[in-house]
């Protein structure tokens, strides 16, 4: 669907063009066209060249409207089919969404940071820096569909329209990700808030605070304008997803985010209903024949390739080395075109700004949570995989193989995750090189992991020349990065405070 979009965007791309251009042309042939046409001389004595201005005119705006009609039909025609109680649960969803609209109040949050209470005066935790937004039922201009989506629109990063299936966050007219909706979490809370701005009128005030004030809360005495501000409560709406998505409002109206926030939830918990409903019953006991062929094969293989399948069904010689080479190559070459993605989609999303206790804070926990990623990944080669082929490849348990290598794609996808979590964190200036050395590590390890599919190769060569060894240990080269990173966080050790 994401490359149906790009395709539908660059249609659009170029008729935007031609139509600018043949509505500059439409303009200046009616120009010339209405100024013979309300006058009283020169359409009489030139009629050739009067007939010719109004056939030019006719032309010009024909083609436009032609040009229009192909712009309107370069949209995505799409079908969404939900059963009846799951497009219930949306439609309530989208209409608590509309009545949270009209909240007084909606903002986008832009960035947090922590204050130093006793420097600044103040009782607040941390300072937000905001925009107004407003959110709608609207479309967007590249998917057609009958019904108007949730639009939530976005200062910084990427507007999003949420559909039933997934939803379109669209940083610009031509970057956009798609995020499945089962991958959207929204997490609701009430937040208590020193406004200082104008008081929306459906806010709930629960106390004031002064604008300078000591630690205890009593108002600083050395400020002689010292004023006392609202304390009221808003609704903060979070929504956040694997693949990095994390966008957080405030709505004024608290009772109309929680409202939404449970329609939202709801919504959600249907898809974890529907998986449930679709896995295939437990079998009972059952004979050696039958368990042979056992009854969920097919419908684990339906997604993968016909040579999958085909290995699976027909079980020749070492049709389990086979299938695990064919199973890696279709999706490791499905990973590397996400982390292809990985720029575009980077910029494409806001950046969280840090301070620099945050984050050397965050640097502490990378290399334990690189650790925890390469581990995992090992577990998955070093233990799943063999257990799934078995000891000669020709005994090999297609279902434990299928899951071992989709373990493997999404272990190399949580590292793309990582890094992507990781640079979505703006350093400050100063610690912006230590931070740059993390860069490319998701895409060393997946050009590590890219060699298995020729390990297997290789163990099919050798059976055709009478070795039966069969032994696959993938050991992961350390990526350059990390020895920079090292060299880097030793040097920060001896000169940073926040380390002791």
């Amino acid at each position: 669907m994401r490359r149906l979009l790009k395709e539908a965007y660059d249609e659009r791309a170029d008729l935007d063009s031609e139509i600018a251009k043949a509505e500059y042309e439409a303009r200046n042939a009616a120009t010339r066209f209405h100024d013979w046409q309300r006058g009283f001389l020169l359409k009489r004595l030139f009629k050739q060249s009067f007939e010719k201005r109004r056939l030019t005119h006719e032309t010009a705006q024909a083609k436009c409207k032609e040009l229009h009609e192909q712009l309107r039909l370069t949209t995505l025609a799409t079908e969404m089919s939900l059963d009846a109680e799951q497009a219930k649960l949306y439609y309530r969803m989208r209409d608590d969404f509309a009545a949270a609209s009209e909240s007084q109040r909606i903002w986008d949050t832009l960035d947090r940071r922590a204050v130093n209470r006793v420097a600044e005066r103040t009782v607040a935790n941390e300072i937000i820096t905001r925009d107004l937004v407003r959110f709608s039922l609207n479309s967007c201009d590249l998917i057609q569909w009958e019904q108007k989506v949730p639009h939530l629109p976005n200062r910084t990063g990427g507007d999003m329209y949420v559909y039933p299936r997934f939803v379109l966050y669209r940083a610009s007219k031509q970057a956009f990700a798609l995020i499945d909706s089962r991958e959207v979490t929204l997490t609701h809370r009430n937040i208590r808030f020193i406004e200082a701005e104008q008081l929306p009128s459906d806010t709930r005030t629960v106390g004031h605070a002064w604008a300078k004030s000591n630690k205890d809360g009593t108002p600083d005495r050395r400020f002689r304008d010292n004023h006392q501000m609202p304390i009221v409560v808003y609704g903060s709406l979070t929504f956040t997803s694997p693949t990095g998505l994390q966008e957080e409002f405030q709505l004024s109206n608290a009772g109309l985010a929680v409202r939404f926030a449970e329609a939202w939830d709801r919504f959600h918990d249907s898809f974890t209903r529907e998986s449930a409903e679709q896995e295939p019953a437990s079998a009972g006991a059952v004979s050696p024949s039958v368990a042979a062929v056992a009854p969920d094969i097919p419908t684990a293989f339906a997604n993968e390739s016909e040579l999958a399948r085909k290995l699976v069904v027909e079980r020749g010689e070492l049709w389990g080395v086979l299938l695990a080479e064919e199973l890696l190559r279709t999706k490791l070459t499905q990973v590397r075109k996400d982390y292809d993605q990985f720029d575009a989609l980077l910029r494409a999303f806001p950046k969280r700004t840090r301070d620099e206790a945050e984050y050397i804070d965050l640097l502490k926990r990378s290399m334990d949570e690189i650790k925890s990623l390469v581990n995992g990944l090992a577990e998955c080669i070093n233990r799943e995989l063999p257990a799934g082929l078995g000891p000669t490849g020709e005994q090999s348990d297609p279902i434990l193989l299928l899951k071992a290598i989709n373990d493997i794609a999404d272990g190399c996808r949580a590292f793309i995750r990582w890094e992507w979590k990781f640079l979505s964190d703006t350093p400050p200036e100063d610690l912006k090189v230590v931070g740059a050395t993390l860069r490319g590590v998701a895409g060393g390890v997946i050009a590590d992991v890219e060699r298995l599919p020729g390990e297997f190769a290789k163990i099919v060569d050798g059976a055709r020349h009478g070795k039966q060894k069969l032994n696959v240990k993938l050991t992961f080269s350390s990526p350059p990065q990390l020895k920079q990173f090292n060299a880097e966080m030793d040097q920060l050790k001896k000169h940073r405070q926040h380390f002791a």
